[in-house]
């Protein structure tokens, strides 16, 4: 299926609106500000406008945003037949123009002493070191055009 892409600059009510509509199907987040990171169970609530940056994300959609002053940019992509939330489109990516590749990143380890506090990825509970799926859309020249966030797994899990 093709992947729609749209974007804006939205108030951090309309944020917290959006985040509120699409997180049933998002059960994954990535939250960051200067001294913090959040990987939050998909039963939490969020506050979008606490987080300087952040994602909610799932096997057919990602929402990405940041702090922009007092407002947020935006970008979802959606891979199902969802709208744009009242978001302008501004990007398809569909075959044959574009090819899309699953790869699995290693995030930080709970308990790494580099990083100075131990990580919580409250949204996959277990053992196994934590990795984020990512897919990732090549253009036909082979680059990298747009990537997004698919789940959050334990190695243990593949």
């Amino acid at each position: 299926m093709a992947a729609r892409i749209y974007a804006g600059d939205v108030t951090a009510d309309d944020l917290e609106i959006l985040v509120e509509n699409l997180r049933p199907q998002a059960p994954y987040a990535v939250l960051e500000k200067v001294d913090d990171v959040g990987f939050p169970a998909g039963s939490e609530a969020i506050d979008p406008a606490a987080w300087d940056e952040g994602r909610i994300f799932g096997p057919a959609l990602e929402l990405h945003w940041s702090c922009i002053g007092d407002d947020f940019r935006v970008v979802l992509t959606r891979e199902d037949d969802g709208d744009g939330d009242g978001l302008p489109q501004v990007e398809l990516l569909e075959e044959p123009g574009y090819e899309r590749k699953e790869h699995a990143y290693y995030l930080w380890g709970e308990e790494d002493i580099r990083i100075g506090r131990k990580m919580e990825y409250r949204a996959i509970p277990g053992g196994g070191r934590a990795q984020l799926v990512v897919a990732e859309f090549y253009d036909g020249a082979g680059e990298l055009r747009h990537w997004r966030y698919v789940r959050l797994q334990r190695e243990e899990d593949l």
